[in-house]
C-alpha cells in the first residue's frame, strides 16, 4: 500500500521540480519535455534512478461494478481522482505515463480537455489514447498508469494491492500494482498462438511467452505487467483469468479488430549486469523465432533511465504515408533533448485504424530503423486512434543513447 509522503521527502524522490526553459520541466530524476497530444500532457518524460510502479487497468465503477457516472468526462475525473488519492500527497506530480482506452474519438477529446484543466507543467504525464469497445457495460474510459513509487520498496519486484484501486481493477482479485526498482527491463513483443477459443488461444500464447522468458533466464515472478489485444471483448473474462494463472499482477486489455484471436505482450525485470554494457538496449530473438528488420521479439534495457513518449500523431490527415513521416519526425525531435534517438527505442506500440495506415507503416518503418536495432513492438488494428481523421498513433518507450 502507498503511504502518504511528506513534502520534504518528495525532494528525494524526484517530484519537486523547477522550470528550466520553455517546454522543459526538471525534477531530481524526472524531466518533462514539450507538450503532448494536449496542453495537459508532456511530449516525453524521462526518469533516472527512480523506482516505478505499474498499475493494472482501472475502470470508473463503484463497489457493485457499475459505472459511477454516464458521461466520459465524469468517468475520467473519477479515475484521475482515485489514482491521485492512491498515490498520496504530491501524487499528480509523480505520474509518468497514462494509457487511456476510450469508447470514441469524442471521448478522447473530452479526456484531453480534463487533462488541460487539471495539470500544469510539473504534473504533465506522457499520455496515449486508443479507441475500442471496453469490457464493462456502460464504461467509456479505462486507464492504466506508470508512476514514480515514493515508497521505495526494498524488493526489485513487488506486487501489492491498494484498497482504493482494487474495486476498479480489471481483475479485483489480483494485485493492482507492481513496483520495480531501477535497473534492467525486458520488453517482450506481442506473441499470438491459435486456439479453438480465446481461453485456449490465451493458454497457448502464455506457453510461448513462458518459453521466451525461460530463454532469457527469467520466470513468472519477474513479470511486471501484461497487456492483451483481443476480440471479441465479451471474452475478456476468460482471457484475464488465464493470464492471472500465469502472472498474478497488473493486466490491461485493448480491443483489436481480429475476432477470435489474442496477442499478449509483457514487461519484466531482469538482473542487472555487473557492469553496464556499452549499448543501453539489446535486441534479442528467442530460439525458434525469426528476426525482423522492423521489430524485435525482445528488447532488454540496461541502466536506470527510461524515456516515455506520448502517443504521437501526424500533423496532416491527407495520406497514411504523410502521417508516418510526420510522426517519426516528431519522435526524433522529442527524443533528442531527452538524450535518445531512433537506435535506442526499446518498445513500440502501433495503433492503426485503416489498412492504408497499416501498409504505409510497414513500408516506411525500414527508413527509420537500423535493421539490427528495431524496437520490440506490437501493432493492432483498432476502431480509432483518439483523434478523428488520424489513422495512426505510435506509443514509444526509449532509453538514453550512450555518450559518444
Amino acid at each position: 500500500m502507498f503511504r502518504r509522503v511528506p513534502v520534504f521527502s518528495l525532494i528525494l524522490t524526484g517530484v519537486m521540480v523547477t522550470f528550466l526553459a520553455p517546454g522543459v520541466v526538471r525534477g531530481q530524476g524526472l524531466i518533462r519535455f514539450e507538450t503532448g497530444p494536449c496542453q495537459g500532457s508532456s511530449g516525453a518524460v524521462r526518469i533516472d534512478q527512480l523506482p516505478l510502479v505499474f498499475s493494472t487497468q482501472l475502470f470508473p465503477v463503484n463497489e457493485a461494478g457499475t459505472p459511477v457516472a454516464a458521461g466520459v468526462a465524469e468517468q475520467a475525473e473519477f479515475l484521475l481522482n482515485r489514482v491521485e488519492a492512491a498515490l498520496g500527497e504530491g501524487g499528480a506530480g509523480r505520474i509518468v505515463k497514462c494509457n487511456f482506452c476510450v469508447s470514441s474519438d469524442e471521448g478522447a477529446e473530452a479526456v484531453r480537455q480534463i487533462l488541460d484543466r487539471r495539470y500544469a507543467g510539473e504534473e504533465r504525464a506522457a499520455v496515449s489514447f486508443v479507441v475500442g469497445q471496453l469490457p464493462r457495460p456502460g464504461v467509456q474510459v479505462a486507464l492504466d498508469f506508470v508512476a514514480v513509487d515514493a515508497s521505495r520498496p526494498e524488493e526489485r519486484v513487488l506486487r501489492r494491492t491498494h484498497p482504493l484501486l482494487q474495486p476498479l481493477s480489471l481483475n479485483p482479485s489480483a494485485p493492482s500494482l507492481c513496483s520495480v526498482l531501477p535497473g534492467s527491463l525486458v520488453f517482450v513483443a506481442g506473441q499470438a498462438e491459435a486456439g479453438a477459443s480465446i481461453a485456449e488461444a490465451t493458454r497457448n500464447t502464455l506457453k510461448s511467452l513462458e518459453a521466451t522468458l525461460k530463454s532469457l533466464g527469467l520466470a513468472a515472478a519477474d513479470v511486471i505487467s501484461v497487456r492483451s489485444f483481443l476480440s471479441p471483448m465479451d471474452q475478456t473474462g476468460s482471457a484475464v483469468e488465464e493470464v492471472h494463472k500465469a502472472y498474478p499482477g497488473p493486466q490491461s486489455v485493448v480491443e483489436w479488430l481480429a475476432p477470435g484471436t489474442i496477442e499478449i505482450e509483457l514487461v519484466a525485470a531482469a538482473p542487472n549486469p555487473p557492469a553496464e554494457p556499452e549499448q543501453r538496449v539489446e535486441f534479442l530473438t528467442p530460439p525458434g523465432m525469426q528476426p525482423s528488420p522492423v521489430f524485435s521479439r525482445v528488447a532488454r534495457t540496461y541502466g536506470t533511465s527510461l524515456i516515455f513518449v506520448s502517443g504521437l500523431y501526424g500533423t496532416s490527415s491527407r495520406t497514411g504515408a504523410e502521417e508516418v513521416s510526420q510522426i517519426f519526425a516528431t519522435l526524433e525531435r522529442l527524443l533528442k533533448p531527452a538524450g535518445g534517438n531512433l537506435r535506442n527505442l526499446a518498445k513500440a506500440t502501433y495503433y492503426v485504424s485503416t489498412e492504408e495506415a497499416s501498409t504505409k507503416l510497414n513500408e516506411l518503418r525500414p527508413n527509420y530503423y537500423d535493421p539490427q536495432r528495431p524496437p520490440a513492438a506490437s501493432k493492432a488494428m483498432v476502431r480509432g486512434t483518439g483523434i478523428r481523421d488520424k489513422t495512426l498513433t505510435v506509443d514509444m518507450i526509449a532509453v538514453p543513447a550512450p555518450r559518444e
